[in-house]
């Protein structure tokens, strides 16, 4: 078994791409390797700023072999009347690679065909790698690429390709450039050219040679524990933040942290400035003491430097200029007002027709004391407030600058300037969720946050603004995930269709393309299938997903109980018999319920045959302990009445024949069923269910 490697070298490839790369090239090897039937061992993919390594260990010399059929032209087609073959016989072996004498002739339900055995596979893996290597390459998907030779497109432009199979060179040319078992270090330590005489060693002569630490997780560990060591120094630790510490890693090579120093006065800015002026612009990590900024941060450089003092100082010089135009923003910002702010948001356009942000604060007040009575009654004025304040804080001068800072500047400002508590924190949490997790901590946060999601939403979906394909310009998706996150999160009893019509009448005058009726169908959709998404990655079975939405999802909290009831339910020994048994009602009654009308109620005295009598006295046992079981969310209870009613169920449809001549016993035997089905809905449609 023998090792494989393979480099591409390029310029500096941004680092949001590296850690999908990796993923991606090391996937499609072993897909495709298996397609070809090339056995190897396990698959390690590396990356750097400037190069993407696979290494493919204990692969096979060459492709194993398989003995095939190839059925080829119908006999009448194939052969003569003498026994020789026609041209297109003798096309069809010359096709196959195979002699005559390798031809014979098979029957099949089709009649008499010529046919061949012969021999697939068996090629040298490096022949095979040759077409394979440019072919993956070539596949590799960016979110944006660049063109240059030959129109050739790539995330960056490629400068070098390694390609080795143990000692041997695997030829092959893309984008101008023929692969070789030449690499290159880093750009100031170990530049390079450095030949590689065997694919062992390319990690030892980039790590000796070249100064290149190729592992992700080697150069995490080095940023971590000589950051830790640094801050240590000046009694601090870091305030890492795994998200910057993973981009940082990759935007190195040659990892260095470096501690520098900044001025005191400084600490008067908010710790949420003075860390977005750290990590967005500088991609650096503040230092904490007692839970308290430093006036310190640490930098990773990409070189171990001749003079530190010099680099160190001139980061220092670049993150002051930054927090001399945030102390300006602030002290500017500390004299205006929300007032005057708000009056400033007339002229800033909301989107398009939908009006001003003046209009949208209007809305999200509104929206808040919707809210506010259905869930914090005891705040409503502050509530109110906070949805009238929550974008003023877009025509700050700090948010104008550091536009990451919306909500969280305009609830700084809130407390500043004087505002209720409540106010403030609901403010600075309005726009969480921002990607996964990270949901709003307060009740006021959360409530804000769904007002001005659902304000967005109606009024793109009233525009007929609605994602398509991976085209979602206004966030629309995570909006609506957002809203059930917060939902399941703080576990809110709410209505989304209420929440719906409510926010759309709100938008008074507004000329929407799309209807309340249309819009409400779509938006309703639309979380339908965020719910659906969220739920399955959330590992509840599709089934279960679909039976728990088919009943209802108006309220989302609701829904994801019954889900989980669902889901525990379905774990049960009889829970396919079960199914079977309650799917048999639903069908039954669905497809009846389009070609009569049912009575309004059981007429009991229509009740002839001894197993409807007893299914009957049975839901009237059961009734009381279904309504119950509804009314205090208790579905797991609720289905394991099923288990109970089952055997009823399943006595009438053995001795009942439903679908009778007389139409007043069937009429009243389908209105059974229909209450029945009524009461099961509620909690699932059984019907969605497959067993």
């Amino acid at each position: 078994m023998s090792l494989f490697v393979l480099e591409i070298g390029f310029e500096e490839m941004p680092a949001r791409f590296l850690k999908k790369l990796e993923k991606d090239i090391a996937g499609m090897f072993s897909n495709y390797l298996k397609e070809k039937k090339v056995c190897f061992n396990n698959i390690q993919s590396y990356s750097t700023p400037r190069r993407l390594i696979v290494l493919i260990n204990n692969i096979a010399s060459k492709q194993e072999t398989e003995i095939i059929e190839v059925i080829g032209p119908p006999l009448k087609i194939a052969k003569k009347e003498d026994g020789s073959l026609t041209k297109a016989g003798l096309g069809f072996i010359k096709s196959q690679g195979v002699s005559f004498e390798d031809a014979y002739e098979v029957e099949t339900s089709k009649g008499s065909y010529l046919a061949v055995k012969k021999q697939i596979g068996g090629q040298d893996t490096i022949i095979v790698l040759q077409s394979l290597c440019p072919k993956i390459i070539e596949n590799l998907h960016f979110p944006k690429k660049m063109r240059w030779v030959d129109n050739f497109t790539f995330g960056r432009p490629i400068r070098w390709v390694l390609a080795l199979f143990e000692d041997k060179i695997v030829n092959f040319q893309i984008a101008g450039l023929k692969s070789s078992n030449i690499t290159y270090g880093h750009r100031v330590m170990g530049k390079g050219p450095f030949k590689v005489e065997h694919a062992l060693e390319l990690s030892n002569v980039l790590e000796n040679k070249g100064k290149i630490v190729l592992n992700f997780e080697e150069r995490k560990k080095n940023i971590f524990h000589q950051g830790n060591l640094l801050a240590k120094q000046v009694g601090g630790e870091i305030a890492w933040k795994n998200s910057l510490l993973e981009e940082v890693c990759y935007l190195v090579e040659y990892p260095k942290p470096i501690l520098g120093k900044f001025d005191e006065k400084f600490l008067e800015l908010p710790e949420e400035v003075l860390l977005m002026s750290m990590e967005s612009h500088q991609k650096s990590f503040g230092v904490k003491a007692n839970n308290k900024l430093l006036p310190y941060f640490l930098t990773i450089i990409n070189l171990e430097p001749e003079k530190k003092d010099i680099i160190q100082k001139g980061w220092e010089r670049v993150l002051k200029a930054r927090l001399e135009d945030a102390s300006f923003f602030w002290h500017t910002d500390l004299k205006s007002s929300f007032n005057k702010w708000l009056h400033q948001l007339e002229k800033v356009t909301f989107l398009g027709p939908l009006g001003s942000m003046r209009q949208k604060a209007t809305r999200l007040s509104m929206l808040m004391e919707y809210l506010g009575k259905k869930f914090y009654s005891q705040k409503l004025s502050e509530l109110k407030r906070a949805g009238l304040l929550a974008k003023c804080d877009l025509v700050s001068e700090m948010v104008g600058e550091f536009a990451d800072l919306e909500g969280i500047m305009g609830g700084i400002y809130a407390r500043k300037m004087g505002e209720e508590p409540v106010v403030a924190t609901a403010i600075y949490e309005h726009y969480l969720p921002k990607g996964q997790g990270n949901l709003p901590q307060s009740l006021e946060g959360a409530l804000l946050s769904i007002a001005d999601k659902i304000d967005t939403l109606v009024g793109c979906f009233g525009l007929n603004i609605i994602p398509t394909g991976a085209a979602d310009p206004y966030a629309l998706r995570r909006n609506a995930l957002g809203i059930i996150q917060i939902v399941l999160d703080k576990q809110l009893s709410l209505s989304l269709s209420n929440l719906i019509s409510y926010s759309y009448d709100l938008y008074g005058n507004v000329e929407f393309k799309l209807n309340k009726k249309e819009l409400f169908d779509k938006l309703n959709d639309f979380f339908a299938q965020r719910l659906k998404y969220l739920w399955q990655e959330q590992g509840f079975k599709s089934q279960i997903v679909e039976a728990a939405l088919g009943a209802s999802f108006d309220n989302i909290f609701d829904t994801f109980l019954r889900l989980k009831a669902l889901n525990e339910f379905s774990k049960q020994a009889e829970f396919e018999t079960a199914v079977l048994t309650f799917k048999r009602v639903s069908n039954i009654i669905k497809k009846q319920a389009k070609q009569e009308t049912f009575f309004t109620e059981i007429d009991v005295d229509l009740l002839e045959e001894p197993a409807e009598q007893r299914l009957y006295e049975k839901l009237k046992e059961l009734e009381t302990k279904f309504k119950q079981f509804l009314t205090s969310k208790k579905y797991k209870e609720f289905l394991n009445l099923l288990l109970e009613l089952k055997p009823f169920v399943d006595d009438f449809f053995d001795n009942v024949m439903v679908m009778c001549e007389n139409e007043n016993l069937r009429k009243n035997r389908l209105t059974m069923l229909k209450s029945m089905t009524n009461t099961l809905e509620i909690v699932a449609d059984f019907a969605a269910l497959q067993v």
